[in-house]
């Protein structure tokens, strides 16, 4: 079951390549990443909400919080690239990008501690930041 939702999650990030794409071209950068983080965060705050007998409806609202958080990355990469003058930029982007593997490593360890709390504490703090 745990491979299926694996798969799952990974199948998503095709169609958000493409959907980031298309609306890019079509409504610019702002109202993209604005939409795909409030997509993560109501799909974080759904999750908490959700019974776990109800293993289907699991899965899609965590596809589409996946979906959301792929859109909201690839338009911070793209963004982040265009956010420093020249001079700065390789500058910037290294710390941006040394910044985010610093919240990879300290995000489970930090998930881990909170669910001892409560299941649903790592979802109100994912949800509230996005």
């Amino acid at each position: 079951m745990e491979l299926q939702t694996f798969f799952y999650s990974a199948l998503v990030e095709f169609p958000a390549a493409f959907i980031i794409l298309v609306t890019i071209e079509r409504f610019g950068r702002l109202y993209p990443l604005a939409g795909s983080n409030l997509v993560v965060g109501a799909a974080c705050f759904l999750m908490i909400f959700i019974s776990q007998d109800l293993h289907w409806l699991n899965i899609v609202v965590a596809c589409v919080g996946r979906m959301g958080i792929t859109l909201a990355f690839q338009m911070v990469c793209l963004v982040n690239a265009e956010l420093y003058p020249t001079f700065l930029r390789n500058l910037g982007v290294m710390v941006c990008s040394s910044l985010c593997d610093l919240g990879g490593v300290i995000t489970p360890f930090l998930v881990f501690r909170l669910m001892e709390v409560w299941q649903g504490l790592p979802l109100i703090l994912f949800g509230k930041t996005s």
